[in-house]
């Protein structure tokens, strides 16, 4: 495999994540039931229980510290899940959004070199809108909320991983492109129109050969020609989104559900950009 295969191929992994109210809260859950500040305390209320049940005299003692460990466990947990439930979510957010903006960063580089490369300039081009769409979001955002509130951190995550999917988009455009950089479609065809006149079983053979790599290679430019098609599409609906964002209060209730319904807008731009992407991946393996 060359370096190129790498950037394009499977080097750089989907992972998908989800900045949802739900997913928050279910992520908040299982840190609070998991930390060892918890977990700790209720494993030595359970051995207290053992040790009052094979040490009778001395039953009393462990039962006692069996409800001391049993209580710290509650207390802690209660800590953790209501307490410092908003420092979590913030800090839970905050970890996505550096995943997410380390990710994007490497692949776009990657991704401006090969697109260059092959000279596919309305792929370049989409990068570009790609870029000025997720910073004028970003602006947009922070005209509207405070950057410290956790749905400005939810918001600007949605985004980033929008912008990461449109970039991976345009990676199976240029892996595709590549797929088919060494077929040159006017060499074949010079050669094809060589070898028609000639009455044989060998040129007949050779002139199948050769309209089936020309059908790869057509084959594959229609693929790169619908992912940059979704691409456009993805980008129509980031720009509703942002005149939808531009216009909502976030001041009233019907903001919050507008605000809502916008990052809900943003995860089907998500999914309708993934949706082809882990459809292959699935019939490959």
């Amino acid at each position: 495999m060359t370096r190129k295969e790498v950037k394009s191929g499977t080097a750089f992994k989907q992972v998908s994540r989800d900045f949802s109210k739900k997913a928050i809260k279910k992520s908040l859950k299982k840190h609070a039931i998991s930390h060892w500040s918890v977990q700790y305390p209720i494993a030595g209320s359970v051995a207290s229980l053992f040790g009052a049940l094979i040490l009778a005299d001395l039953a009393p003692a462990f039962l006692a510290l069996s409800g001391i460990g049993f209580l710290g466990g509650c207390a802690f947990w209660s800590l953790k899940r209501f307490v410092k439930a908003d420092s979590f979510e913030i800090e839970y957010v905050e970890k996505m959004q550096r995943e997410i903006e380390k990710e994007t960063e490497e692949r776009r580089r990657h991704l401006a070199e090969e697109l260059a490369e092959h000279n596919c300039e309305k792929g370049q081009v989409q990068l570009s809108q790609f870029q000025k769409e997720y910073e004028s979001l970003v602006q947009l955002l922070q005209a509207k909320f405070n950057e410290t509130e956790i749905t400005y951190k939810r918001y600007h995550g949605i985004i980033q991983e929008v912008y990461l999917s449109g970039i991976d988009n345009l990676r199976k455009v240029a892996a595709a492109l590549m797929s088919i950089s060494e077929i040159d479609d006017e060499e074949l065809q010079k050669r094809i129109e060589e070898l028609e006149p000639r009455d044989t079983e060998l040129a007949r053979e050779e002139i199948k050969s050769l309209k089936e790599r020309l059908g790869i290679r057509e084959k594959q430019l229609a693929k790169a020609e619908k992912r940059m098609l979704e691409n456009e599409n993805a980008l129509t609906q980031l720009n509703g989104i942002a005149s939808n964002i531009a216009d909502m209060d976030t001041g009233l209730d019907e903001g919050k559900v507008d605000m809502e319904n916008s990052m809900a807008d943003l995860i089907r731009v998500i999914g309708s950009l993934k949706q082809r992407i882990e459809m292959k991946t699935k019939t490959k393996s």
